[in-house]
């Protein structure tokens, strides 16, 4: 079986191993939260022997699930059923210490940093939405990171001003759109009155 791609190609990754992460990568796509998480723990005892670089893990995810071994006949009769259960994992604990650094890093920009009472009072002024963009905007990605970090100052604003419950507060946290942060609307108000807006 021939590797096509860059990534699987540098790590020399078995053609076992490929059959496996295949499936492991097929499950993920249905899978839940926690669920995900397992089968992610999986890949990385999968990949352990393979020393692959940090900032390599997703793209070689990605070329192998692109690649659909799963689905591969010959690797199906070949290697036959694969129990998940018993396949190692691995927390990837040498990825762990710059995973904690860039952790604390965003932790620290975020709520440390934070957001003052005039930078909610005028969140909806200047929003990604409002601005021209560009084709190349989009393909470059300036405008998904536009996005995610008008959603940041968002949660931000939710949590600081929003006088929200711990659970209210966990929902803020895991938005991924402005839509499904609790009293977001009531933060903004709170916000124009302590910046006298």
């Amino acid at each position: 079986m021939e590797n096509s791609n860059e990534k699987i190609k540098k790590y020399n990754v078995s053609e076992k191993d490929l059959y496996i992460l295949g499936i492991i990568e097929a499950k993920k796509s249905t899978a839940g939260l926690f669920e995900k998480e397992k089968l992610k723990a999986k890949s990385m005892g999968v990949l352990k022997p393979y020393n692959i670089k940090f900032m390599d893990i997703g793209t070689l995810l990605d070329e192998i699930k692109k690649q659909d071994y799963h689905k591969d006949q010959i690797l199906i009769e070949k290697y036959g059923i694969i129990d998940l259960e018993t396949t190692k994992s691995s927390m990837g604990l040498k990825y762990s210490v710059p995973i904690i650094g860039i952790i604390a890093v965003i932790f620290y920009f975020t709520f440390m940093s934070g957001v003052s009472a005039c930078d909610c009072a005028n969140l909806y002024e200047n929003t990604p939405l409002d601005k021209k963009h560009s084709f190349e905007d989009y393909d470059n990605g300036n405008v998904q990171s536009e996005v995610n970090d008008f959603v940041e100052k968002q949660r931000q604003c939710a949590i600081k001003f929003g006088n929200l419950t711990k659970d209210e507060e966990y929902l803020a946290k895991t938005a991924n759109s402005g839509m499904w942060i609790p009293k977001l609307g009531e933060a903004v108000e709170n916000a124009k009155k302590e910046c006298k807006k």
